[in-house]
């Protein structure tokens, strides 16, 4: 018998979602076993391989939470904010690891992610890419050694069909900064929406003399989905609670917030 963990796809036809059936290859230690799309999709009983552009996975894609969850150990959620009370829900039901890359979402959807953690381990985060929370990380780092004579900022850049600004990982970042102990300088976030851009973000520190900036530049949201991936191959058989990505990782967390992307 495989050891590979079984492992649930939820919105498997969304930008995201492919992007997960299409780096999914790269990590044998996992198997797919459900795919989620929307009830009135085009999706409705295709390969989720060849959907998404790839070879056949031998999955069919169903728009019955309750079928994909089936079997499955980990869910992988890559869908709307307004699915995610739902899906966090019948995770619980099921026994099945949550996690959720989902961003927007409201203090309902927030609520529903801790109520099911009570249950399963989740692990909620606006960006899943490894270098996001290492720049976190560095950037809380830097702001406690400047100190407060250091005034704070992210700049982000995204595609121009994105919604919401400032993103959710730019509000982590400064999230990040503001939650140093001791530090009282307020961060202030800007935004640009324009072409293609897959996603940047800059953190600046400047005080008298002299500028620090750490930037991270996504050119791929490959990334982001191998990201998932990683925190679910790492959640399968943890005990139930809160987790996050930089667990993951084994760093050190820094402060979230809970609001929209």
């Amino acid at each position: 018998m495989s050891s590979a963990t079984p492992v649930a796809l939820l919105g498997a036809t969304g930008r995201m979602g492919r992007a997960v059936l299409q780096v999914l290859p790269e990590f044998p230690d996992l198997v797919l076993t459900g795919a989620l799309c929307g009830p009135s999709s085009a999706g409705l009983g295709r390969d989720a391989g060849e959907a998404a552009g790839g070879g056949p996975l031998g999955i069919a894609m169903s728009g019955d939470t309750g079928t994909v969850l089936a079997g499955a150990e980990v869910a992988v959620d890559f869908t709307l904010p307004g699915a995610v009370a739902a899906h966090a829900a019948a995770c619980a039901t099921a026994g099945v690891a949550f996690v959720c890359g989902v961003t927007g979402l409201d203090e309902r959807a927030h609520a529903a992610l801790e109520a099911a953690a009570r249950d399963v381990p989740v692990l909620w985060s606006p960006n899943m890419s490894a270098g996001v929370a290492v720049l976190a990380r560095l950037a809380a780092v830097a702001a406690a050694a400047l100190g407060e004579g250091f005034d704070g900022g992210v700049f982000e850049v995204h595609h121009r069909a994105k919604r919401d600004a400032p993103s959710g990982t730019a509000l982590a970042l400064a999230a990040a900064l503001d939650g140093v102990a001791g530090r009282r300088v307020p961060t202030g976030c800007a935004s640009l929406r324009g072409g293609d851009v897959v996603g940047e973000h800059t953190v600046v520190l400047a005080g008298p003399g002299e500028r620090l900036e750490l930037v991270h530049r996504a050119t791929d949201r490959a990334i982001f989905a191998r990201g998932a991936l990683r925190a679910a191959a790492w959640l399968a058989g943890r005990k139930p609670g809160m987790h996050a990505f930089a667990d993951v990782l084994g760093l050190p967390r820094v402060d979230t917030p809970t609001g929209g992307h």
